[in-house]
C-alpha cells in the first residue's frame, strides 16, 4: 500500500457556503485498510438503449460515436464489461464513462486500448432503493478503406446485454482549416526559481482524418548561458469529437534539446492518428487543450532583463500545422511575499488548515497530524511552511502527501534531488526534549488554477498536504504547536498530555533478517570496494523501548575488514519517531580494539547503534512495521581473495543474534561504471582562507559522486616556484561528509582505510617539501542510504577532503598574495579538477622581528647514553633538525642554512677521523655526507645548502672525539661536558628584516651532556698536620698527627671496652682534593693492636656524608671504587675484638693518601676536634664533695657526642645525670662548699646538692677561687693504669668506680653498679 494511502490522512469535507462565508462544514476520516472488498456481480440485470451521436456525417477513416444508455437497478452490483465488439469495417477506438450515475467502484472511466482491456470494473449501485443510469460513449473508427458510401450495422455487449449499433457514411470531403489560439500563462516576468507557461487550444476539424499528429514545445535554443527546465506538458482536455487522440494524452517524453544542456527543456506528446468525429457543430467537441509549463532554475549565469521565448506547435510528420509561442524578460529580482498577476485574483492570502488524529496522547508516544496548506491561484512566491513546538515535543518526520496540480513545477521533499531543487525540508534540534522547528520551503510556487481557492481541509489543485509525526519527549501538561506559512495566520493547535508514561512494552519483540542491499551478492564482497548488508527489523504492534542496542560484530575479529558506518533507511511509517541520524559508537575495551605501533586505534571488533524503537499504528501493511538497518565495511590490507569474514548482528545483548558469512572477491566488481557521463565532480568554495609563513590550515574541497560505484584517485598539488614550494602538503583526512558516501566522514581515517601518499613532484628541489599527496580510494561507492530514506539531496552525494597545507616564507608570499591549491579527482574516464585560493596573512614588516622568525632545532642524543667517556673515544651523536612549532620563518634556499657546533676543548671534530652523514638531499648531492667546514673558532659548521623549510625533519649523525691534542688535563675525574648546537640561516627579505644578505640566528641553543673522564691522579697528597683529628687519642704521644710523620710514633685512641665505640680519622684538605688511594701501616704491635678493617666517608663541607666503596685490605693499600673529589675524609676503624683489647690500644702508625688537589687556594683548619684522654676538659674525669659526700664523674658517650655528667649520693646506687647544658667539671671550693662546672657556653654554673644549679654571673672569675680542688682525670690507658683515689672511698681506675671497695660504675656500662 502506497504512504498516501495510510489511515488518518484523508478526510471528506461537505460543506454550505453562501459567497465566500462557511455557514456550514463537517470533516469526517476515511479510514483506508487493507482488507479487500470483492463483490459478486450478477450478470445482465441491465437493460438500456444505444445511439449514434455523431450529428454531421461519418467518413471513411473518422469515428463514429454512440451513446449507450444502461439502466442498472437497485443496489446491482454488475461487472460493466464491453463484448464481442465488432471489427473489420471498424476498430474499436475508445469507451468512456460519460456519466457514472450512483454507481461506484469503477477500476477506470476510460478505456483506450479496447483490444486487451474491455471491463470498466466491478460497480454497485449505491441506491439500495431505485435504479440509476450510466451513460457509456464508445466511439469506432471508420476502417478508411471503406466504400465512399455505406451503411454500417453492428452489436455489442454491455454487462451480457445487447446493443445495436447503425450508422451512414458518405465520402470524404476537403480537408477543413486547423485553427487555434494561445494565451500566456504566469507573470510578465520570468524571475529566477520561477515559472512561464502556455495555454493552447487548438480546433481540429472533423474532416481531417488519418494525420499522425505530435505536440512538441522547445525554448529559443542557444540564446542564452543558462536553461529553462519543463516542468509540465500535459493535454487538459480533449474534445468528446477526437476519441483516437484521447486515447494517447499525458503520455509525454522529456529530454534535453542538446547534450549541453543542464535540464530536460524539449518535450513531445505522440497524440497518434487522428479520427474525429463531427458529433456536433461545436468547436469545443474537437478541441485540443495543452499546456506547457518551463520553470528557470537557480543559476549563477542567469542575467537580468534578457528575452527568452519558449514555444509550443501541432506537428504532422515533423512539419508545423500551428505554433504559438511566448517571449518573457528574466528577473533576477527576489520574490519572497505572495503576489499575484491577475487583476480578477487579488487575494493573496494562503491558508493553514489543520487535523489532529488524537486529542490526547501518553509521554514517549507518537501522534499524527495533518496539515493542508493552500495558495491562491495566480499567485507565486517563496513559500516557507513552519512548525514551532515547545519543550517537550518533538518533530520526528515531516513527509509531504500530496502536491495540488495547480503547483505545476513544486517538488515533494522526497526521491533524487539536484543542487537546483528547490525544495528544502530543514529541522532543529530534532529528536530532542528542547523547543524545535521545522521549516519545509519551496524556493519558487506558483499557482497556476483558475478557480477560487476554497479554504477548507480538503486536498484539491490549490493545495499542499503535509503529514507530521510529533512525540511527547518530556511532560508539559498542553503543548500549544504553531504552524506558520508565508502571508498566512499563525495557525495554533494544541495537544494534550495525558499525565501517563507510555509503558514499556516489549511484548512480541523484534526479530530481524538479513536483506540485499545494492549490486552484487550479499555473500560476497570485492577487496577494492565497499560492502553495504543490510538487516530488516520487524517490530511488533505496541512495542516500544528507549534503548535497542544494535551491534554488529566481526565475529573472529579477523581484522579483515574495517567498519565505516551504520545507517537506518527505509523508515516505516508505523515506526515514525526513529532518530534516523543518529551515529554509531565503537567500543573501548582493549580487547575489542586494533592499535598501530603508536597507540593509534585502527580497527575495531564491533560497532554500536543506539535507537528508540516506538511502534506507532498508521498503517496495517506489515512492511510499514519494518525499518532497516545498514552496516557499511571495507577491506583491509590484510585481506586476500577467499577470505571468509563472519558479520554477526544482534540486538539487545543478544535476545536475537544472526550471522553472516561474506567471501573475499578479487575480481573487479561488475557493477563498477567507468564512462564519460558518471563521475565525481570537485566543486569549489571562495570562502577565504588565511594562511602566515609556519601556518598550518586544511583546505576543504567537496565531491559530489554520482550514484553508482566508480575507480576515484585523488590528487593534490601545491604551486612551486624557483624550487621551493609556496606551500607543501602535510596531510589529508575526510571532513564532515555527505550521508551517502560509503566509507568517508570525519570518523574515517583515510590514511588507515585508503592507500595515501604524499610526493614530491620536479617543481621543487626542497628536501622534504612534499606539493602534492594522492590517495587511491580503489572503488567508492554511494549507498544512497538516503534515498532509501525517502529524501536524497545532492549534498547527501557529496564528501569533502581536506588537505593540510603549510604556508612556506618563500619570498613571493607577500602579504595579501592568493595562491592555489588544486585538487584533482579521478574517475577512470573523466578528470575532475578545482582549485581553492589561500590568502598570505603576514604581520607588519615592524613586527617581522618578533613574529616572523625562523625557529629551527637541533635536538641531540648520544648513541651511548650514560656512557663515560675516555681519551680518545669516538662520540657517536644522532640529531634532530626541525622547525618548531612556533617557528614562522624558513632560510632562503639560495643561501647556506648551517648547524654551527660549540664544543669544549677536550672534544674535537677531527676532518679526517670523524664522519658525518645525514638524510638531506640537495641539488646535485651525490652522496649521504655532510657538507661540513672548519669555522673561525676551530669548531665544525655543517651547512645545508638548499634551506631548512618547515616540513624538514632531517637526521644527522656525527662523531666526535676525545681530547685528541690533550687538553683535558688529569684527576678532574667525570667531567659534565656539553655539546651545544644552534642553527644559523637568511631569512627571506620582507619590510626591512633582515638586512640584505644578513645572517641571523635561526634557533635556540641545544645541547647534549656528555660525560668525560680524565685520566686519574695517584700522587701523595699532601695533609698539613692541623688537617687530622681523630675521635680520641690515648696520651700526648699517640696524637692523630703521627700517621703524617715519618718516625716511629703512631695514633692510638683511648682503650675502652664495651660495645659502640668508633675509633676515628678525620682528614680536612683544605681545598677540593680527588682521593684514588688510601695506604695504612701499623704500629708496632708490642705497642698496639692493628685495627681488623676500615670504612671511609666523604664530604665536601663536613656535615653531609657520603660512604665510599673500597678494595683492598689493611694493613696496605685500599683503593676507591670510584675516584672522589672531596674536601674531608673520614676513616672508621674497627676494633679487632680477640686481642689484647684491654691493654693494648689499636694503633695506626701512617695514613698516606694518593691522588690530587683539585683547587689552588687553601682553607684555614679549625680547632682540633681530638678528645685526649688525659685531659679532663674533654674525657673522662671525676670530683667529690666531701661536705654533702656526692661524687660528680663526666665521660665520653658511644653514641652521641660530647660529655655527659652524672652525680652519687655516697652509699648509695642511684646515680642522677645532670641536665645536658653541664659540658665539664671545673673542681670543688671547700670554703664555698660548692662543685663549679662548665656549661657548653663556656660559663660557670655552680652546685651545693647536685641537684640545684646556680649560674654565675658575668663578673665571676673563677680563678680568684684560691682552694679549688680540681677534678681528676681517669685516662684511657689500659687495663694496668694506676687507680686514682679521691677522698670519701671512691677509687677508680680502667674497670670502674668503687666506694669503700664496692663496685658503684662501670665503664663499659656506664651508671651500673
Amino acid at each position: 500500500m502506497a504512504e498516501e494511502d495510510a489511515p488518518g490522512q484523508y478526510a471528506f469535507t461537505v460543506g454550505i457556503q453562501v459567497g465566500n462565508v462557511d455557514v456550514l462544514t463537517t470533516t469526517q476520516d476515511i479510514t483506508v485498510t487493507q482488507d479487500t472488498f470483492t463483490p459478486s456481480p450478477t450478470p445482465g440485470t441491465t437493460t438500456g438503449t444505444a445511439k449514434l451521436m455523431n450529428a454531421g456525417a461519418v467518413y471513411p477513416g473518422s469515428a463514429a460515436v454512440f451513446q449507450l444508455t444502461v439502466t442498472v437497478p437497485a443496489g446491482a452490483v454488475l461487472d460493466l464489461k464491453l463484448e464481442d465488439l465488432p471489427s473489420g469495417e471498424v476498430t474499436p477506438a475508445r469507451a468512456i464513462i460519460e456519466d457514472p450515475g450512483l454507481c461506484a467502484g469503477f477500476d477506470s472511466f476510460q478505456l483506450n486500448d479496447l483490444g486487451s482491456v474491455q471491463s470498466f470494473g466491478v460497480i454497485t449501485n449505491v441506491d439500495t432503493a431505485s435504479p440509476t443510469t450510466v451513460l457509456v460513449q464508445l466511439a469506432l473508427k471508420v476502417d478508411g478503406t471503406a466504400a465512399s458510401d455505406g451503411q454500417l450495422s453492428m452489436t455489442v455487449k454491455l454487462d451480457g446485454v445487447g446493443y445495436s449499433l447503425e450508422a451512414a457514411y458518405t465520402s470524404l470531403p476537403d480537408v477543413g482549416s486547423l485553427k487555434g489560439v494561445g494565451s500566456t500563462l504566469g507573470f510578465d516576468t520570468f524571475n529566477t526559481g520561477f515559472e512561464a507557461g502556455i495555454k493552447s487550444e487548438i480546433v481540429i476539424p472533423p474532416t481531417m482524418i488519418g494525420s499522425d499528429l505530435t505536440f512538441e514545445v522547445f525554448p529559443d535554443l542557444d540564446v542564452t548561458a543558462f536553461d529553462l527546465k519543463i516542468c509540465r506538458l500535459e493535454v487538459e482536455k480533449v474534445g468528446s469529437g477526437l476519441p483516437c487522440i484521447a486515447k494517447n494524452i499525458n503520455d509525454p517524453s522529456l529530454s534535453k534539446s542538446s547534450e549541453t544542456r543542464v535540464f530536460d527543456d524539449y518535450g513531445k506528446i505522440e497524440l497518434g492518428t487522428t479520427c474525429p468525429a463531427a458529433i456536433s457543430s461545436q468547436d469545443s467537441d474537437t478541441t485540443l487543450i495543452i499546456s506547457l509549463i518551463y520553470q528557470l532554475p537557480i543559476q549563477d549565469t542567469i542575467t537580468d532583463a534578457t528575452d527568452i521565448t519558449i514555444n509550443g506547435g501541432l506537428y504532422v510528420k515533423n512539419s508545423s500545422l500551428w505554433v504559438t509561442s511566448h517571449t518573457v524578460p528574466t528577473s533576477t529580482a527576489a520574490i519572497t511575499a505572495l503576489e499575484s498577476w491577475s487583476p480578477g485574483f487579488t487575494i493573496t492570502k494562503p491558508y493553514i488548515g489543520v487535523r489532529k488524529q488524537e486529542m490526547k496522547v501518553d509521554m514517549n508516544s507518537p501522534f499524527y497530524w495533518r496539515y493542508v496548506l493552500k495558495t491562491n491561484p495566480k499567485t507565486r512566491g517563496k513559500v516557507e511552511f513552519e512548525l514551532e513546538t515547545p519543550k517537550g515535543i518533538s518533530i520526528c518526520r515531516i513527509k509531504v502527501l500530496k502536491i495540488g496540480r495547480n503547483m505545476a513545477c513544486a517538488q515533494k521533499p522526497e526521491g533524487y534531488a539536484d543542487k537546483y531543487v528547490q525544495t528544502k525540508l530543514e529541522y532543529t534540534e530534532r529528536y530532542e526534549a528542547a523547543a524545535q522547528t521545522a521549516t519545509l520551503t519551496f524556493d519558487g510556487l506558483t499557482n497556476f488554477g483558475e478557480s477560487e481557492m476554497q479554504p477548507n481541509l480538503y486536498a484539491d489543485d490549490d493545495s499542499i498536504e503535509v503529514g507530521v509525526f510529533f512525540r511527547f519527549s518530556a511532560p508539559v501538561g498542553t503543548g500549544a504547536i504553531g504552524a506558520e506559512m508565508t502571508g498566512a495566520d499563525k495557525k495554533v493547535a494544541i495537544m494534550q498530555d495525558s499525565g501517563n508514561t507510555k509503558p514499556t512494552n516489549t511484548e512480541g519483540g523484534l526479530d530481524f533478517s538479513w536483506v540485499s542491499v545494492g549490486e552484487g551478492a550479499i555473500d560476497e564482497m570485492f577487496l577494492t570496494a565497499p560492502k553495504i548488508v543490510a538487516i530488516s527489523i520487524a517490530v511488533s504492534s505496541g512495542y516500544y523501548l528507549p534503548s535497542v542496542k544494535i551491534r554488529f560484530t566481526d565475529k573472529d575479529f579477523s581484522k579483515k575488514i574495517s567498519f565505516c558506518g551504520v545507517h537506518v533507511t527505509k523508515q516505516g511509517l508505523n515506526v515514525p519517531c526513529m532518530n534516523i541520524l543518529k551515529l554509531p559508537t565503537f567500543p573501548t575495551d582493549a580487547n575489542l580494539v586494533e592499535v598501530d605501533d603508536l597507540g593509534n586505534t585502527i580497527n575495531h571488533k564491533e560497532i554500536y547503534l543506539d535507537l528508540d524503537v516506538c511502534h506507532y499504528q498508521m498503517s496495517n501493511n506489515p512492511e510499514e512495521n519494518k525499518f532497516q538497518v545498514e552496516l557499511t565495511f571495507k577491506a583491509t590490507s590484510a585481506a586476500v581473495a577467499d577470505d571468509v569474514v563472519t558479520i554477526e548482528a544482534d540486538m539487545n545483548g543478544g535476545e536475537v543474534t544472526k550471522e553472516i558469512a561474506v567471501t573475499m572477491v578479487a575480481d573487479e566488481p561488475s557493477f563498477v561504471t567507468v564512462d564519460n557521463t558518471t563521475y565525481a565532480t570537485v566543486e569549489e568554495n571562495t570562502t577565504e582562507i588565511l594562511a602566515g609563513p609556519g601556518d598550518k590550515v586544511w583546505v576543504s574541497f567537496d565531491i559530489l559522486m554520482p550514484r553508482a560505484t566508480i575507480p576515484l584517485e585523488i590528487a593534490a598539488m601545491t604551486p612551486s616556484v624557483d624550487g621551493k614550494a609556496i606551500m607543501t602538503i602535510e596531510g589529508i583526512r575526510f571532513g564532515e561528509s555527505g550521508t551517502n558516501i560509503c566509507c568517508t566522514g570525519s570518523t574515517v581515517d583515510p590514511n588507515v582505510i585508503y592507500k595515501t601518499e604524499r610526493q614530491r613532484t620536479e617543481n621543487t628541489t626542497s628536501f622534504m617539501a612534499m606539493d602534492s599527496i594522492i590517495m587511491d580510494m580503489g572503488f567508492v561507492t554511494n549507498g544512497g542510504y538516503t534515498f532509501r530514506r525517502g529524501w536524497n539531496t545532492e549534498d547527501d552525494d557529496k564528501f569533502r577532503v581536506e588537505v593540510q597545507i603549510q604556508m612556506s616564507d618563500h619570498p613571493l608570499t607577500v602579504d595579501a598574495t592568493k595562491f592555489a591549491v588544486r585538487l584533482a579527482a579521478n574517475s577512470g574516464e573523466v578528470i575532475s579538477v578545482g582549485s581553492r585560493e589561500v590568502t598570505v596573512s603576514r604581520v607588519t614588516p615592524a613586527k617581522r622581528w618578533e613574529g616572523e622568525r625562523p625557529v629551527i632545532s637541533m635536538t641531540m642524543n648520544l648513541t651511548e647514553p650514560g656512557k663515560v667517556f675516555n681519551r680518545g673515544d669516538k662520540i657517536d651523536i644522532t640529531a634532530n633538525i626541525y622547525h618548531q612549532d612556533i617557528s614562522k620563518g624558513e632560510g632562503k634556499v639560495d643561501h647556506d642554512t648551517y648547524v654551527r657546533m660549540i664544543l669544549p676543548v677536550w672534544l674535537d671534530y677531527v676532518y679526517t677521523e670523524d664522519t658525518c652523514v645525514t638524510n638531506y638531499t640537495y641539488p646535485d648531492s651525490t652522496d649521504n655526507k655532510c657538507q661540513e667546514r672548519n669555522n673561525s673558532w676551530g669548531r665544525p659548521d655543517f651547512l645545508f645548502p638548499n634551506g631548512i623549510n618547515f616540513p624538514d625533519v632531517i637526521s644527522i649523525n656525527f662523531s666526535v672525539t676525545v681530547d685528541k691534542y690533550d687538553r683535558l688535563g688529569v684527576g678532574r675525574g667525570d667531567v659534565p661536558s656539553m655539546a651545544v648546537s644552534y642553527l644559523i640561516c637568511t631569512p627571506a627579505m620582507f619590510g626591512d628584516w633582515p638586512e640584505e644578505g644578513n645572517e641571523e640566528n635561526c634557533g635556540p641553543y641545544e645541547g647534549v651532556k656528555i660525560v668525560v673522564a680524565s685520566p686519574e691522579c695517584y700522587d701523595p697528597i699532601t695533609i698539613n698536620t692541623c688537617g687530622v683529628s681523630a675521635s680520641s687519642a690515648m696520651d700526648e704521644t699517640t696524637m692523630p698527627a703521627n700517621v703524617l710523620l715519618d718516625d716511629d710514633s703512631f695514633w692510638a685512641p683511648a682503650v675502652r671496652t664495651g660495645a659502640g665505640w668508633k675509633h676515628v680519622l678525620n682528614f680536612f684538605f683544605q681545598r677540593k682534593t680527588r682521593l684514588n688511594r688510601i695506604e695504612i701501616q701499623p704500629a708496632d704491635s708490642a705497642k698496639a693492636r692493628m685495627p681488623s678493617g676500615m670504612s671511609l666517608m666523604v664530604s665536601s663541607d663536613g656535615v653531609s656524608w657520603k660512604t665510599v666503596a673500597l678494595t683492598g685490605t689493611i694493613p696496605g693499600t685500599m683503593t676507591l671504587e670510584k675516584a672522589e673529589e672531596t674536601k674531608y675524609a673520614m676513616i672508621t676503624f674497627e676494633d679487632d675484638l680477640t686481642g689484647d683489647k684491654e691493654s693494648l690500644p689499636i694503633g695506626v702508625k701512617s695514613v698516606k693518601m694518593f691522588g690530587c688537589p683539585r683547587e689552588d687556594t687553601e682553607a684555614e683548619c679549625g680547632q682540633d676536634s681530638t678528645r685526649l684522654s688525659t685531659d679532663s676538659k674533654f674525657y673522662r674525669h671525676i670530683g667529690y664533695d666531701p661536705f654533702m659526700e656526692i661524687f660528680y664523674f663526666c665521660d665520653v658517650n658511644p653514641y652521641k657526642d660530647g660529655l655527659y655528667c652524672y652525680t652519687n649520693q655516697a652509699g648509695t646506687s642511684k646515680f642522677v645525670e645532670l641536665p645536658k647544658y653541664v659540658n665539664y667539671i671545673k673542681g670543688y671550693s671547700p670554703s664555698a662548699k660548692s662543685m663549679y662546672f662548665s656549661d657548653k657556653s663556656g660559663a660557670t654554673i655552680a652546685t651545693k646538692d647536685g641537684i640545684r644549679m646556680m649560674l654565675m654571673p658575668s663578673t665571676f672569675d673563677f680563678d680568684d677561687i684560691v682552694d679549688v680542688v680540681e677534678p681528676t682525670p681517669v685516662p684511657g690507658l689500659g687495663k694496668d693504669m694506676p687507680a686514682v683515689e679521691l677522698a670519701g672511698g671512691y677509687k677508680a681506675d680502667f674497670y670502674g668506680v668503687e666506694y669503700n671497695g664496692q663496685k658503684v660504675i662501670t665503664w663499659s656500662s656506664c651508671c651500673t653498679p
